[in-house]
């Protein structure tokens, strides 16, 4: 007879333990190095039809000693604030752009590691915002806040980084025909008799983002010559610009305005002078008008 004999076999169990303590007060020595623009753009247009007339290029930098390190850097404007301040109440946006990093609260948050202490960032001025000429300000910080690592190491020498944000809206101006998409307008003025005044003119669309002034150029010196292009049948003739009389003899005749403007009309009248033994016939003259910006209100 066969008899089985079945023996106890014991499980041992070894425990392993790491040296937590050690572990936990490692330390991540961190230190902010820089924060500057990488690009030195600055100017916002309000005329763009970009999504973004404006992105401005960051480069934050850190010395982080330790290997396996990694901490999170907290960027704000102005304790959380999406807008640089101008004069008057006036407010530009903005948004926080790139590849390392997330918005909370208004503000951008990256991860730097001692393997990738440099990260790039952008801010991004969105399009369709209306503002007059000027310069727009914001106090720019960098802080570390926590570390990322494995180790929940203390932080050291994590000391705040600051910078001055700049945006500049420039003097800019433009100028169209009420209601038209083109350049040229032909205007009928019907049968000439002195002292007729005709209404009928095209008004003006400017928008400007300074004071500005509109430039009339007459190729005939303010006057409507004959189809003949004898000079002694001449027409004289004035343009009102917005109830204002603009002298149209000599070379470049001005209407100025004091004000910027995101929209306003500006009409035009004409007013025939003497036809008193003139000529039958077609009268023309061709009328160039510009706008500039008033560039004394350069930010």
């Amino acid at each position: 007879m066969w008899t089985n004999i079945i023996k106890a076999c014991g499980v041992a169990f070894i425990l392993i333990s790491t040296n937590s303590f050690a572990t936990s007060q490692s330390q991540c020595d961190v230190r902010l190095i820089s924060l500057e623009p990488v690009s030195a753009r600055s100017t916002y247009d309000v005329f763009s039809t970009a999504q973004s007339p404006l992105v401005q290029h960051y480069q934050l930098r850190a010395d982080i000693a330790q290997e396996g390190c990694s901490v999170s850097v907290e960027l704000d404007i102005d304790e959380g604030s999406n807008q640089l301040r101008g004069n008057a109440g006036q407010d530009l946006g903005f948004e926080w752009s790139g590849t390392n990093g997330f918005t909370r609260g208004g503000k951008w948050l990256v991860t730097l590691t001692h393997d990738e202490p440099i990260t790039q960032f952008q801010l991004r001025y969105p399009s369709g915002q209306w503002l007059t000429s000027g310069a727009f300000h914001g106090q720019m910080t960098a802080n570390v806040i926590e570390s990322g690592s494995n180790t929940s190491a203390s932080l050291l020498n994590s000391k705040e980084l600051a910078l001055e944000v700049e945006a500049d809206v420039i003097p800019s101006a433009k100028i169209q025909f009420y209601g038209l998409s083109q350049r040229h307008y032909d205007l009928d003025l019907g049968e000439l008799n002195s002292s007729k005044i005709i209404h009928s003119g095209p008004k003006l669309w400017v928008q400007s983002t300074s004071e500005y002034v509109v430039s009339f150029e007459s190729e005939n010196l303010g006057n409507l010559r004959h189809e003949s292009a004898d000079r002694a049948w001449d027409i004289a003739y004035q343009i009102m610009v917005n109830s204002e009389t603009v002298p149209l003899e000599t070379a470049n005749s001005q209407w100025r305005s004091s004000q910027s403007t995101q929209g306003q009309t500006v009409p035009m009248s004409f007013v025939i002078g003497d036809v008193g033994q003139k000529p039958g016939g077609s009268y023309k003259d061709i009328l160039h008008i510009s706008i500039e910006p008033d560039l004394s209100q350069s930010p």
